[in-house]
C-alpha cells in the first residue's frame, strides 16, 4: 500500500522540554488514524510536525507533499456568508452541482438555517462545524483533524465522526488527534496513544 508520510525517530523539544521522543510512524493511503492523548500530550504537536508546520529537533519526515491541517487557529472569511465559505474551497464543478453538495452538506452539520448568515453571527459550536466543513469539502488525499470534536455536543460530536468516516470512504485519508477518548471508541481504526512524548501503537 502506497505511504503519503514516513516519519522516522522524531523528536521535538521546545524550552528545553521534550515534548515528542523518538517517534516513527507510517500513514498509508486510505488509512483512517485516530492518534489520542490528553491535552498537553504533544499530540497537536506531531499534527503540526507531519505537516510541516514545525520542523522536528531531530528526525525526518518524507512525504510528497504538504497537506491540509484542521484546528481552532483555522480561519473562516469572515465577510462571506455560510454557504459562501463553503462554496470557496469547493472544486469546480457546475454551478447546480455545487449549490446541491453546499446544501447537503449544511443540512448533515445542522447549518442550513445558518447558510445566510456571516460567521460572526455563528455560536462558537457553529462556527467549528463551518470550519470543519470547508475541510471537507477539500479534494486531498490526506487530511489532519487536530481536536475535531472539542467543544461539540455529544450529537454533534458523532455527526462530525460520520463525515470523516464518510470522507474516508470516499478516498481521502483521515488522521484524528484527539483527547476525547470516548467518540472515537466506537471507530475501530488505527489506534495510537501519546503519552508523556512516547507514542503507542493500540
Amino acid at each position: 500500500m502506497r505511504i503519503l508520510i514516513k516519519a522516522d525517530n522524531l523528536w521535538y523539544e521546545k524550552e528545553g522540554k521534550i515534548l515528542l521522543k523518538n517517534v516513527s510512524l507510517e500513514i498509508f493511503q486510505n488509512d483512517f488514524v485516530v492518534l489520542e492523548g490528553k491535552n498537553g500530550s504533544g499530540k497537536s504537536i506531531l499534527c503540526q510536525l507531519l505537516s510541516f508546520k514545525k520542523s522536528p529537533t531531530q528526525g525526518a519526515i518524507t512525504a510528497e507533499k504538504k497537506y491540509p491541517l484542521f484546528s481552532d487557529r483555522v480561519s473562516l472569511l469572515e465577510n462571506k456568508t455560510v454557504k459562501e465559505n463553503i462554496k470557496f474551497l469547493l472544486p469546480k464543478m457546475d454551478s447546480y452541482d455545487a449549490t446541491f453538495e453546499v446544501t447537503e452538506l449544511l443540512k448533515s452539520l445542522n447549518l442550513f438555517e445558518k447558510r445566510n448568515s456571516l460567521p460572526k453571527e455563528l455560536s462558537t459550536g457553529q462556527r467549528k462545524l463551518l470550519k470543519i466543513a470547508t475541510f471537507l469539502v477539500l479534494e486531498e488525499e490526506l487530511i489532519f483533524f487536530d481536536e475535531p470534536f472539542l467543544g461539540l455536543d455529544e450529537e454533534n460530536k458523532h455527526t462530525v465522526l460520520e463525515k470523516l468516516i464518510e470522507k474516508n470512504k470516499s478516498g481521502t485519508t483521515i488522521f484524528i488527534a484527539t483527547s476525547d477518548f470516548s467518540t472515537t471508541q466506537i471507530f475501530n481504526k488505527r489506534h495510537f496513544l501519546v503519552k508523556d512524548g512516547d507514542i503507542y501503537e493500540l
